[in-house]
């Protein structure tokens, strides 16, 4: 009886084929009449472009994403003057007007009290399970300001900040060694010894691997990498992003499943690492597009560190599709001014698996001099 119930079904499957056929040929002409008559008439000036957006959809959960994102910025610095975001943001713009070579002699007046009630609510608000900001960071700020309070001396017009600042409390140091966190010149740099052959070659090693070992790898190696990876740059230092791991056979499924860039291959990779940007640390539309640069950065200083570890990786590519979208962001349980901007599989890699050439640009496709 089951197999009569599968074969009718087979049938119906097998009638609806012609139709489904027709639907598949009406969408791509459809689609080709979108991009070679609307898309150019609407895309002449940014005001018909809002118009083509009310009814093409494509940008609805970015935009939610971004307004979200402004609107707890807003909360935690206006409003409470909690946001970690807004503290490490100030305090990188006080470092960069101590490192001025030609330095003024009275400088951030504009926003030194602001970051002084960032400091201040942050450091008495301080809850390490929350992870938002790490006690070195309350130890850096505390010692950029003492380094600027000693830059200005008993200059009446920051007098008062300097008295408000000695009555603050100040950040337990762990794992400083009694060094001050604050402004170096560039020849108390450590130096790695790294040459450029060294570099380039290590460039050349690296290559997307989507064949693996069935091994699993330690969390304490994936985790070097990572300490590796947060001393890439980020926009003002605020590092707005978050490293979520998944080191489980049912997880790594799960996830990798959800992604077209991991078809195929995406059942066997050991451990999946999904990068989230955090609209959050941004006041402003302008700023939207950080999350993106700034995991990107992330994410390349983290592939070199795992190849130096003996592990190599795979990017893999996440698209902006709603029902993707969607999947991804109930099973990681995301806010929504939380977006997820690329994964990446890991992992041992089989030496017998093979690995794509993917020939690059040459050089001079790749860049212009201008004189």
């Amino acid at each position: 009886m089951i197999n009569a119930y599968a074969k009718k079904i087979l049938r119906s499957v097998t009638f609806l084929n012609p139709l489904r056929k027709w639907r598949v040929k009406f969408l791509e002409r459809l689609d080709f009449f979108r991009l070679k008559f609307i898309v150019p008439f609407f895309g002449k000036s940014p005001f018909l472009s809002r118009f083509y957006y009310l009814f093409f959809q494509e940008f609805q959960r970015e935009n939610q994403a971004i307004l979200h994102g402004i609107h707890r910025n807003f909360k935690h610095s206006i409003l409470s003057k909690t946001s970690t975001y807004e503290l490490v943001r100030s305090i990188h713009r006080l470092e960069k007007g101590i490192s001025m070579p030609a330095r003024k002699k009275i400088f951030a007046l504009e926003y030194i009290g602001e970051t002084l009630s960032y400091y201040d609510n942050v450091v008495k608000n301080f809850n390490q399970k929350e992870k938002m900001i790490s006690p070195d960071q309350l130890v850096w700020a505390h010692d950029v300001l003492e380094c600027y309070f000693e830059i200005m001396g008993d200059e009446p017009v920051t007098a008062d900040f300097k008295k408000t600042f000695k009555n603050m409390p100040s950040p337990h140091r762990e794992n400083t060694n009694g060094k001050k966190l604050a402004p170096y010149q560039r020849k108390d740099t450590p130096q790695s010894g790294v040459n450029y052959e060294t570099f380039y070659n290590l460039a050349l090693q690296r290559r997307s691997v989507r064949w693996f070992l069935p091994k699993r790898v330690p969390r304490q190696i994936i985790d070097k990498a990572i300490k590796a990876a947060y001393l890439s740059p980020s926009d003002c230092n605020t590092s707005p992003y978050e490293l979520l791991v998944f080191d489980t056979p049912e997880m790594v499924k799960k996830i990798g499943t959800i992604t077209k860039g991991a078809r195929g291959f995406g059942e066997h990779i050991p451990v999946i690492v999904v990068f989230v940007g955090k609209l959050e640390a941004y006041s402003n539309e302008g700023s939207r597009h950080g999350i993106y640069i700034n995991t990107g950065l992330l994410s390349m200083t983290f592939a070199y560190a795992l190849e130096t570890l003996g592990l190599a990786s795979c990017m893999l590519n996440w698209p902006d599709i709603d029902r993707n979208e969607i999947k991804l962001n109930k099973i990681l349980n995301l806010k929504p001014d939380e977006r997820v901007t690329m994964l990446m599989g890991l992992g041992y890699p089989d030496p017998e698996g093979y690995i794509p050439y993917s020939a690059k640009k040459d050089i001079e496709c790749a860049r212009k001099y201008f004189s």
